[in-house]
């Protein structure tokens, strides 16, 4: 299902990046650049997905932060599918610096912080280092649960129940 909607995806995101280029708009630029990547990515191009994320990082760096970690987050994640870990904590420590740097500590970057730290324990699984993933995701289920945003919450439960299972191994 969700491969027939992907080609409908791009053409908005196309027109978008059109429009919003020929007039200036510069965050949107690298929104509609980012939502191209999304498709790349789900397409198993990870190398143009990477390529694409890091011409909105560009843009987005200067002018909106919380985008710009956002964006850190999600290469990070392309390098992960690579198998290049030591690339992805990188982009993922580099997401939560943007973040710190943030004097306002809203919703939205208590999400991408979450969110990172949860990546981050997911690349420490990766790595067999249990005692790091765990860290990492305790950090992030504090932050869901401050949010009180019970979907990531139950799937932090989860990915912390695949560390002890994993260690059980």
């Amino acid at each position: 299902v969700i491969d027939f909607f992907v080609p409908f995806s791009n053409v908005y995101f196309e027109k978008s990046l059109s429009i919003s280029t020929r007039i200036g708009f510069n965050i949107n630029i690298a929104k509609s650049l980012h939502g191209i990547s999304v498709i790349h990515s789900s397409r198993g191009n990870t190398f143009k997905a990477i390529e694409i994320l890091q011409k909105a990082l560009l843009i987005s760096k200067d002018i909106d932060t919380i985008h710009a970690a956002g964006l850190l987050t999600d290469i990070g994640i392309q390098y992960q599918a690579l198998g290049n870990y030591p690339k992805a904590l990188e982009y993922f420590h580099e997401s939560l610096k943007l973040c710190e740097r943030l004097e306002d500590n809203n919703n939205k970057t208590i999400f991408i912080k979450a969110g990172t730290y949860n990546n981050l324990g997911r690349n420490y699984i990766f790595e067999r280092d249990y005692e790091k993933a765990l860290g990492f995701y305790q950090l992030s289920l504090d932050l869901y649960i401050e949010l009180n945003n019970k979907i990531n919450i139950a799937k932090l439960y989860n990915n912390i129940g695949v560390v002890y299972m994993e260690q059980a191994n």
